[in-house]
């Protein structure tokens, strides 16, 4: 199901960001957890969305930028994408 090209649909959002804030609450909390985990969050979302590894790297990053923005804090490890830019 390689969706290369091809926007996020909602749902493919709703799976992202949702694994997005269970990693982000995991190092809010203070648990232990590594780069191992947050590889696994990653490959489950490629699993579920089909897209690559580098979208799902680059979306992560962009949920970062929009955090950030709105002033909430972000993981350590996805820092916001250089070049995001919100749609106005």
């Amino acid at each position: 199901m390689a969706t290369y090209g091809v926007d996020w649909t909602a749902e493919q959002n709703r799976i992202i960001v949702e694994a997005y804030f269970q990693v982000l609450q995991m190092q809010q909390s203070g648990e232990p957890y590594v780069r191992e985990t947050k590889t696994q969050y990653k490959r489950r979302v490629q699993e579920q969305t089909g897209k690559t590894d580098g979208a799902v790297e680059w979306k992560l990053c962009n949920i970062s930028f929009l955090l950030q923005e709105m002033g909430h804090p972000i993981i350590t490890g996805y820092p916001r994408s250089a070049n995001a830019v919100l749609n106005e």
